[in-house]
């Protein structure tokens, strides 16, 4: 996949290497469902939208989630023109 050191990849790169794995999911969903944008997030989800449960799981607060990151889902909406996305 990508033979370059972690921190040496830019966000294009990342995303370029995402996509056949998402293109395999989006093949096996109904068009509605397909995934058709992502935005590769530079850091980890902080502890405060984030905890482990009793079994070890990473457990992620949805409406924190939606909060601590309104811009980046806008700008994933804001991107969504008649007809379907750019």
């Amino acid at each position: 996949m990508l033979k370059r050191e972690e921190s040496r990849l830019a966000d294009g790169d990342v995303e370029t290497a995402l996509w056949p794995q998402i293109n395999q999911i989006n093949s096996q969903l109904e068009h509605y469902e397909q995934i058709r944008k992502i935005v590769v997030m530079k850091d980890e989800f902080p502890p405060e939208v984030r905890s482990v449960n009793v079994f070890q799981k990473i457990k992620v607060d949805r409406k924190a989630v939606a909060e601590r990151y309104k811009n980046e889902i806008e700008a994933i909406y804001g991107s969504v023109v008649e007809g379907g996305f750019h």
